[in-house]
C-alpha cells in the first residue's frame, strides 16, 4: 500500500513538472500542439491549463508588511471573494483553487518598515517558500453556501504578514475560465 502512494505521488509530480514544463515552451498556446497532446495526454493539458489560471497575474494578491499596509485579514478575504464571485463558470465548472504562500524576509527588508508592494514584488522569487496553504473546493458549495470563507480567515490568521516572513501572497483561481480558453484555443 505504501510503494502504491508514493507511484502514485511520483507520477503526480511528473504530471506537475510536464505541465509546468509545456506552460514554457509554449505547448498550451498553440492550436496544433494543443490537438495533439489532447490526444495524447489529456490529463496533462487540463492541469497546465489549470496552472495557467493560477498564476494568472488578476488572480494574485500580496500582503505584506510595510509601513502602509493596515490591511487584516478580513480585507485579504473581502478581495478574494471579489475574485471567486465576479469569475465565470462556463460549462458549469466552479472549482476554485486558493493557494496561501508564507514568504521569508530578505535581510534587506530590517522590520519592514520600508518594504513596498514593488520591491517584494521584484525580489518574490528570491525570498525562500516557509508555508503553503492550499483551500480547494465548489463555489456553489463550499463557498457560497459553506464555510470555507471561515476556513479561509483561519489560514489567513496563521500567515499574517511579521519581520520573519514579511510577505504573503494569495493566489485565487475559479477553474471554469481555464476549460474556456481551452475549448477557444482548439476550436
Amino acid at each position: 500500500m505504501k510503494e502504491e502512494w508514493n507511484n502514485r505521488l511520483w507520477m503526480d509530480v511528473a504530471a506537475h513538472g510536464i505541465a509546468v514544463w509545456l506552460i514554457r515552451i509554449g505547448g498550451t498556446r498553440q492550436r496544433w500542439s494543443l490537438r495533439l497532446l489532447l490526444a495524447i495526454f489529456p490529463d496533462v493539458v487540463g492541469l497546465a491549463m489549470c496552472i495557467e489560471e493560477i498564476y494568472r497575474p488578476g488572480n494574485s494578491l500580496l500582503w505584506i508588511l510595510g509601513p502602509n499596509n493596515d490591511g487584516t485579514s478580513d480585507d485579504v478575504l473581502a478581495e478574494v471573494n471579489e475574485i471567486i464571485e465576479r469569475a465565470p463558470t462556463p460549462f458549469g465548472n466552479d472549482n476554485f483553487i486558493i493557494v496561501v504562500e508564507r514568504r521569508a524576509s530578505l535581510p534587506g527588508d530590517g522590520n519592514g518598515s520600508d518594504l513596498t508592494p514593488e520591491r517584494v514584488e521584484s525580489t518574490l522569487d528570491h525570498r525562500t517558500l516557509v508555508e503553503k496553504m492550499v483551500l480547494r473546493g465548489s463555489r456553489w458549495n463550499n463557498w457560497k453556501r459553506g464555510n470555507s470563507k471561515q476556513e479561509l480567515l483561519e489560514v489567513l490568521a496563521k500567515a499574517i504578514p511579521t519581520v520573519e516572513t514579511s510577505a504573503t501572497l494569495i493566489r485565487a483561481a475559479v477553474m471554469g475560465r481555464s476549460m474556456a480558453r481551452l475549448a477557444a484555443r482548439v476550436a
